[in-house]
């Protein structure tokens, strides 16, 4: 009898949702979505969905509110109360998986529209094709509270209407505790991972040279994450190990660093190694002309090396416009009015000067073309 019961109410389910889709259909056209004019299973032939032409504008996670009450519509007889949701904390921590569109997916640009804009109040809609607020609060909640809890509880977010009978007297106590905002993350300096590369088995991450010297932002390596990859099951006090993956890290790398033109030893030691230093790493010092500059404005399109030569950036260099002095040689009345590769073979300005070409009996520098002055 109860398998008849089941039977009979997927049917009546069945049919009225195909019935809705009728009536939906009544108001397509199917080139709103095809692009074909006889699409299959195989091909399909979808145009992309209008969201991806939505530009939505970063908000932070202070431009939002520090909580919000989801509800929808209750009846007399209904057994929890409406969430108190910690918005803040969560728009947070979207920050490093996808920020506001993570869950306000569908936005005009600069605004971001409420639930309820989209999704219908009642469960009873016309449009089924996108799910009702009921059910679109419970599927942006429970598929990462799934990830981190394993076991999702109605309890784990409503507290009980004291209207009900209560299991317990803990349960009419039970209700979500927002916290405000996530706790702020302290910033590793340098990360050591242990790998299984015999030849060097210790990998050396220095955190703090990504961020402050080469200006990364988090989301650019902490992509798609949740409170379960820091956080163990139940308990958002504590933390758990960060899981390595060897593929996944070598992927993350390679955006910036060619993998496969280093060796191993790029990154695999047997101890430690030091941070970046601009001489020791690249083998072009930077203290004596270039030390107070940003690294992006030689830099502008990655760190991927440059050419050494100067000019190579300096390109409008002449006698006429270059002031040899910032160098620390003032020259001399007769060597001012050289130019530039007299002196410079091939314009190598990494190579000392040559004085063959007009002195047999003289080099640099042994001898000056002019005096030492003080480096700019």
């Amino acid at each position: 009898m109860k398998k008849l019961l089941l039977f009979i109410i997927a049917t009546v389910s069945f049919i009225s949702a195909q019935n809705n889709m009728r009536r939906m259909s009544a108001d397509l056209n199917c080139s709103t979505c095809h692009s074909c004019e006889n699409p299959t299973k195989s091909n399909p032939c979808l145009k992309e969905c209008l969201r991806h032409e939505i530009i939505t504008v970063h908000n932070s996670p202070s431009d939002g509110p520090e909580n919000i009450i989801l509800n929808f519509i209750k009846t007399k007889n209904d057994l929890f109360k409406p969430v108190n949701f910690s918005h803040k904390v969560h728009s947070e921590m979207a920050e490093m998986s996808g920020g506001c569109t993570t869950c306000h997916h569908y936005n005009p640009p600069g605004d971001i529209l409420s639930c309820r804009e989209c999704h219908e109040n009642d469960r009873a809609r016309k449009d089924i094709s996108k799910p009702d607020l009921k059910g679109a609060y419970h599927q942006q909640c429970l598929n990462c509270h799934r990830e981190l809890e394993l076991n999702t509880e109605c309890e784990s977010c409503h507290a009980y209407n004291s209207q009900v009978s209560l299991k317990s007297k803990a349960d009419a106590q039970k209700t979500f505790k927002p916290t405000g905002s996530h706790k702020t993350v302290t910033r590793p300096a340098v990360l050591t991972y242990k790998s299984s590369y015999q030849k060097g088995s210790v990998v050396t991450f220095h955190h703090k040279d990504h961020i402050d010297l080469f200006g990364l932002n988090c989301t650019q390596c902490h992509t798609s994450q949740n409170c379960g990859d820091c956080h163990t099951a139940k308990s958002l006090k504590e933390a758990k190990p960060v899981a390595v993956n060897k593929n996944s890290d070598h992927a993350l790398c390679k955006d910036c660093h060619d993998v496969k033109g280093n060796s191993c030893n790029k990154c695999h030691a047997e101890n430690v190694k030091p941070g970046f230093e601009h001489k020791r790493s690249t083998g072009f010092d930077v203290s004596r002309f270039h030390g107070d500059l940003r690294c992006t404005q030689c830099h502008t399109k990655g760190f991927k090396g440059l050419d050494p030569n100067c000019f190579s950036c300096h390109q409008g260099w002449t006698p006429e416009t270059f002031r040899h002095g910032k160098t620390g040689l003032i020259l001399d009345e007769i060597h001012v009015e050289l130019d530039c590769e007299n002196c410079h073979k091939e314009l190598n300005f990494r190579i000392k000067p040559d004085c063959s070409d007009c002195h047999d009996d003289k080099s640099f520098p042994e001898f000056l073309p002019g005096k030492k002055g003080t480096i700019k």
